[in-house]
């Protein structure tokens, strides 16, 4: 199964994209995310899933045969859930959705609390442990 993980350290896939290959020490989470859903919205032939962690997908992936897998905290201020909730629609039918409670939103990473995030209610090791727990169980159903 081709899953990605887009982050400010890792390059896009594929040299289609290497125009942001330039940008990618400058961009934000939010803009990172935009791009990943962008690409996979545009080859997403080419994958066979997408995992959300904290995000919500902008792009119509609704008619797509990807296994989605959506992950947030119950604590998760720094996500727009109106905004997560009218872009539901824009992921296939049978898409996974784990809430982690307790969690929040800077716990998806090691970086340390994050402005206008809510407070969390489990321990950083703990969501890590819960969100791999959940990528795992998802990939290997599939």
């Amino acid at each position: 199964m081709k899953y990605y993980k887009f982050t400010a350290e890792t390059p896009f896939c594929g040299t289609d994209h290497e125009e942001y290959q330039a940008y990618e020490k400058e961009l934000t989470e939010a803009e990172l995310n935009e791009i990943a859903d962008e690409i996979c919205a545009d080859n997403a032939e080419s994958f066979d899933g997408l995992i959300l962690l904290g995000s919500y997908s902008t792009e119509d992936l609704s008619s797509s045969s990807l296994k989605v897998l959506s992950v947030y905290g119950s604590e998760d201020t720094v996500m727009n859930m109106e905004k997560y909730n009218e872009c539901e629609g824009n992921l296939p039918d049978g898409f996974t959705q784990v809430i982690i409670d307790g969690g929040c939103h800077a716990y998806f990473g090691m970086y340390g609390q994050q402005k206008g995030d809510g407070t969390p209610k489990i321990t950083n090791d703990e969501q890590i442990y819960k969100t791999a727990q959940a990528i795992s169980d998802h990939v290997l159903q599939q």
